[in-house]
């Protein structure tokens, strides 16, 4: 797979851990990790900003 992913994922998540996270990533060519810290399952709604800047900065490392 060449295309880029971000997989992110919070530290306090109940049901995937960041384990779990580093395990399918590490099942992706060239996969970027974030593990925030201090939230949950629900990551884009606990930390917005936290989300939202990851992932913009993911996209526009990556815009074609």
């Amino acid at each position: 797979m060449r295309v880029p992913t971000l997989v992110i994922g919070a530290d306090d998540d109940p049901y995937v851990s960041p384990a779990m996270l580093r395990m399918y990533a590490g099942r992706i060519p060239n996969a970027e990790t974030i593990i925030v810290p201090g939230a949950g399952h629900s990551l884009y709604w606990e930390q917005p900003e936290v989300f939202n800047r990851a992932l913009l900065a993911f996209l526009a490392r990556h815009r074609a």
